[in-house]
């Protein structure tokens, strides 16, 4: 919370750019946060569920929060990269809940806590909220990056401002 940067970024667990974002600046990021370097506020979002035939961004985002609540802030983390290492298709079903529990077991959830939230939908208001959010806050797309308060012009911008402050 001391960090001397934070970076605000808005990311859809289904957007192939945010995805391109994580392979290019997510492990320079996630070194960061560790070494206390930057603060990142992720808000993540789910408005592409139209370009899956199972709403996949709602569902994989609903289990973050799930990850998030029951293993807390680095299960997280790990979740993230894991989904996006893994991203489906755009225009796909996306994977099935059973894979959204294994990857939140793999990122350090119990499945005991997190399958019954993921399987229930629990976090679909909150996913509902938080995108509402995003167009509220001004913001038409992602991945959306802020540092320290500035929006970058554009994600290349974006990237290489993340890449600066994370060295």
């Amino acid at each position: 919370s001391s960090a001397p940067t934070t970076i605000k970024l808005y990311e859809d667990f289904q957007c192939p750019i945010c995805q391109e974002f994580e392979k290019v600046a997510g492990s320079q990021v996630r070194s960061a946060i560790a070494d206390g370097k930057v603060k990142v506020d992720y808000h993540m979002v789910s408005f592409l569920d139209s370009h899956s035939t199972t709403n996949y961004s709602s569902r994989a985002l609903n289990a973050a929060m799930a990850v998030l609540s029951t293993a807390g802030p680095d299960a997280f983390l790990k979740f993230h990269q894991i989904a996006y290492d893994n991203q489906p298709p755009e225009g796909s079903a996306g994977v099935p809940n059973s894979t959204l529990i294994d990857w939140a077991v793999q990122a350090g959830a119990e499945e005991a806590k997190v399958a019954p939230l993921i399987n229930g939908n629990v976090y679909h208001q909150w996913t509902v909220n938080a995108t509402d959010q995003m167009s509220k806050d001004g913001v038409t797309g992602t991945p959306t990056i802020f540092i320290n308060g500035q929006q970058q012009p554009d994600v290349q911008t974006g990237v290489n401002a993340v890449i600066q402050a994370t060295k």
